[in-house]
């Protein structure tokens, strides 16, 4: 899931704590909906799609500006609530 590469991604490059601290509740959020839909797709016999873990380097220098980090994971939630809504 690239969302939660992204946030992982985001988290560990931030230098404020409060961003950090939105980067960790979105993975809270990603992590559960990974575990719920992962546990659907099993029970249909189906693969789950492997995370983009792995291609996380170790980093530490921001590639953005902490304001489009935070835009971005906000966007990313947006999408995710948009499609979840749309698809009840």
């Amino acid at each position: 899931m690239a969302t939660k590469a992204l946030l992982i991604a985001f988290k560990q490059v931030s230098k404020r704590k409060d961003v950090r601290k939105v980067m960790e509740t979105g993975l809270d959020v990603a992590h559960k909906h990974i575990e719920l839909y992962s546990s659907i797709m099993h029970e249909e016999n189906l693969h789950t799609p492997p995370l983009l873990d792995n291609e996380i380097t170790t980093s530490k220098h921001a590639p953005f500006s902490e304001k489009l980090m935070t835009f971005h994971a906000g966007a990313m939630f947006k999408v995710a609530i948009t499609y979840i809504t749309q698809r009840q």
